[in-house]
């Protein structure tokens, strides 16, 4: 599907506020039920043609509770690979043993660690990036390495935590 390039003259409801958009619907739909043409509301109102029939096709299904500015963006939760489930098994594993005994080759754990044993045990793969979303989301930061002359033979810091609580008790007092 191509998006049509915006007009100067249509405006942006991303850019609207909620009281506003909520009057430019209603605008558009007491223009619609007066009998004016989609294409004509669409150059009255300001706003692009596509978005005049996607109010006017809300309206039609959802009646007035199609006026109310709905918040947008992903919901809480959604898009993760993980379960919450999931989740909670991973951070009572970081919380409670270390890496080596769970038959990892870690001593402490970080971003790899934890992505070989998020693998391991519950068959799901990660990047590293994406445990490292997870772990900042749960306050599991990992602390990145000021050199090597303070990393052991893992490349982990010999100082870093060894639980996920740890790492975020240590992210706030660095």
């Amino acid at each position: 599907m191509t998006t049509q390039p915006q007009l100067p003259n249509e405006l942006d409801a991303r850019s609207i506020g909620p009281e506003t958009l909520e009057q430019l619907r209603r605008q558009v739909i007491a223009a619609w039920k007066a009998g004016s043409s989609r294409r004509r509301i669409s150059v009255e109102v300001g706003l692009s043609y596509s978005a005049v029939v996607k109010i006017i096709n809300r309206y039609a299904e959802f009646g007035e509770a199609s006026f109310a500015v709905r918040k947008r963006g992903t919901k809480p939760g959604m898009g993760r690979l993980l379960t919450s489930a999931q989740e909670q098994i991973v951070l009572f594993s970081i919380d409670t043993m270390q890496p080596r005994q769970l038959g990892l080759p870690y001593r402490r754990w970080s971003c790899p660690a934890v992505r070989q044993f998020i693998q391991g045990t519950l068959g799901v793969r990660l990047t590293e990036r994406t445990v490292w979303n997870y772990m900042s989301r749960w306050g599991s930061y990992p602390r990145r390495l000021a050199g090597a002359a303070n990393a052991d033979q893992d490349g982990v810091s010999a100082a870093a935590p060894s639980s996920g609580r740890a790492f975020a008790e240590s992210a706030r007092a660095a």
